[in-house]
């Protein structure tokens, strides 16, 4: 698919000319010069309300804002994606992870396959398995039923299903799940002190299988729980090299090339957390995200919800030139979703390239950051409310986990004075106390928790990371710089553990290699 430069786009023009006059208008004045700007500029989309009234745009703005998206052949683009083209330009891969929540009726042939199959026979697979679990039939060597549950996986083979399994763990758990992604050995040491290995299965969820973190964690536990073939599963695109390592075929569940592990969380790579937490549950969260998905597709782009949050970071990122976001969620259930969000965001758009290859020469992908309120605003908070630099915020509240209780009335006013302190400021006699205000926010709220808004909002922040790909013209489902230090770090590793020299470049590697190896080597 052919997508015109960014240098070609009349549009862009238009919106620096924009940019120009509305900076000099405070955003407490767009409100009072519009009384209904809170309804005209907020949405309720699958479950999710979504408030971007407190940003610094007018209706110009994003009017201009979707004339680009229009320019930028976005409707063709999300066609595409949805079609399954190859839109991973540089590995020719297809980016098909909205099939996996596709309801069961349905059918998608791709290549000759109806993918929908496949995808509900591996499903079927894991709730038979988690039926097993629940009924206490499935056992270990001793002949005791499982309780516990290592999930082994770096990056996108962890990150998921950890944030899934905190944001809706209850005490009506099938079994206990443990995630294994730092890769230090004191932490895999204690997490296994934690563990029966007579009543524990283990989950190694990796692509290739080649992961040098994750085969090392690996032998690690096969050393703790020993010869139990029947008690490890493999996740995985490679089925042989399963074999070979010694899973057993039954054990190894299927994920395909087209599914890169920031958007895994909807396919097998979560089989721990359906384990644990039912797979019903589970179907549920991917209706949430599907739901999102008929937003996303059948939506005009001046309503529609991804889209108006990826042109809403294009318009801070590259004409208030805001390179840095931050992602405060009022829950501590959802504590870890800023750091998924950092990789959905810093992988896909971390390329200085377009899609053909040519040197870019504006700002694409930004730093995302961010932890839990109230406590983050006796941390970083000051630096959105007065710092030198505008930071635009992401504000996340479910309004009730469980019972309406205190706790929950008062994290949603926190998060409200918050929000309205950065876009109203506030005028003291003098300026240290005073706070200029006009730093922009949205609040996406839900009454609750549960596996229909997670995965609505997960799939929410998927499309909006795919639209700024397209507007800035970049491949979001590559990861050359992750591929290259992983290479790099296998040539090292070898040459520490053999007390071998190499030819380096930099002094500074050759240096540090050098010290490395005599202290391990003494």
């Amino acid at each position: 698919m052919l997508i015109m430069r960014m240098t070609d786009c009349t549009t862009w023009s238009k919106l620096q000319a924009h940019y120009q006059i509305l900076r000099d208008i405070p955003i407490k004045q767009l409100f009072s010069e519009f009384p209904d700007r809170f309804d005209h500029f907020s949405a309720d989309v699958a479950g999710l309300f979504i408030d971007y009234s407190k940003n610094w745009i007018s209706q110009e703005t994003v009017d201009l804002l979707c004339a680009l998206a229009h320019e930028r052949k976005l409707s063709a683009a999300i066609h595409a994606l949805f079609s399954g083209e190859k839109i991973n330009y540089s590995e020719q891969r297809s980016a098909l992870h909205t099939v996996f929540r596709l309801p069961a009726h349905e059918k998608f042939i791709f290549e000759g396959v109806d993918l929908v199959r496949e995808v509900q026979s591996e499903f079927q697979k894991m709730t038979q398995i988690a039926e097993q679990l629940e009924k206490k039939e499935l056992k270990g060597f001793s002949g005791k039923p499982i309780d516990t549950i290592l999930h082994v996986g770096m990056g996108g083979s962890g990150l998921g299903p950890a944030l899934y399994y905190q944001a809706l763990d209850t005490s009506t758990r099938n079994a206990t799940c443990h995630f294994l992604s730092e890769f230090d050995y004191a932490s895999v040491q204690a997490k296994l002190a934690l563990c029966n290995p007579e009543t524990t299965i283990v989950i190694i969820v990796s692509k290739s299988l080649t992961t040098q973190e994750t085969l090392t964690i690996f032998e690690s536990i096969k050393s703790w729980l020993g010869d139990a073939p029947s008690q490890f599963y493999a996740v995985t695109a490679k089925e042989e090299r399963a074999k070979s390592l010694g899973f057993l075929r039954e054990n190894i569940l299927k994920i395909w090339d087209w599914v890169g592990g920031r958007f895994s969380i909807w396919s097998a790579v979560s089989f721990s957390v359906i384990l644990s937490l039912g797979a019903e549950k589970f179907k549920r969260f991917l209706a949430g995200a599907y739901q999102m998905d008929q937003h996303f597709q059948q939506t005009a782009f001046d309503k529609n919800i991804p889209v108006i949050m990826a042109l809403l970071a294009v318009w801070y990122n590259n004409f208030f030139h805001a390179h840095s976001k931050a992602i405060v969620p009022y829950s501590a259930k959802l504590s870890t979703i800023p750091a998924y969000f950092q990789q959905l965001h810093m992988e896909s758009l971390g390329k200085n390239v377009t899609s053909q290859g040519e040197k870019i020469h504006y700002a694409t992908g930004r730093v995302i950051w961010g932890d839990v309120g109230p406590n983050s605003q006796h941390s970083f908070h000051q630096l959105l409310m007065q710092g030198s630099q505008m930071i635009p915020v992401d504000f996340i509240l479910p309004l009730c986990d469980e019972k309406l209780n205190e706790y929950d009335i008062k994290r949603a006013a926190n998060c409200l004075s918050q929000s309205q302190t950065l876009m109203q400021g506030f005028e003291a006699s003098n300026a240290m106390q005073t706070i200029t205000g006009n730093r922009p926010s949205t609040t996406i709220m839900m009454n609750h928790l549960t596996p229909e808004t997670l995965g609505a909002l997960l799939a929410l922040y998927e499309h909006k990371v795919f639209v700024k790909s397209i507007i800035w013209d970049i491949n979001a489902f590559d990861q050359w710089g992750v591929e290259r230090g992983k290479h790099v770090a296998e040539t090292l590793i070898a040459c520490i553990a053999d007390n071998k020299k190499m030819d380096l470049t930099d002094s500074s590697t050759a240096g540090l290699l050098e010290r490395i190896s005599r202290s391990f080597n003494q």
